[in-house]
């Protein structure tokens, strides 16, 4: 998937908070989803998730799910944001 593309929804996302090039010391504490219709307006979001960072594969890496069981309508665009904070407050957005 890449942004500007039309996708199908897949009822599961996984969020990626990477700091491979960066401060490997800044973790993910928590995060949450947003997904907007096409004006921009927020249809769902989802509860802050708190991170589990023993769960992590790489140890500058931190992925979180959400899915989305429900039905988006046909004809119309959704697009979906990924949002995670880390341990000292930084927020950051996809």
């Amino acid at each position: 998937m890449a942004f500007g593309h039309i996708n199908t929804h897949n009822y599961s996302y996984t969020g990626v908070y990477s700091q491979e090039l960066g401060d490997t010391t800044e973790k993910m504490y928590s995060s949450h989803f947003t997904i907007y219709d096409s004006n921009n307006n927020v249809y769902v979001q989802s509860e802050e998730i708190l991170h589990d960072n023993t769960a992590d594969d790489l140890r500058y890496e931190g992925k979180e799910d959400f899915k989305f069981t429900r039905d988006l309508e046909l004809d119309k665009s959704y697009y979906i944001q990924f949002t995670a904070t880390s341990i000292n407050g930084m927020k950051v957005s996809s």
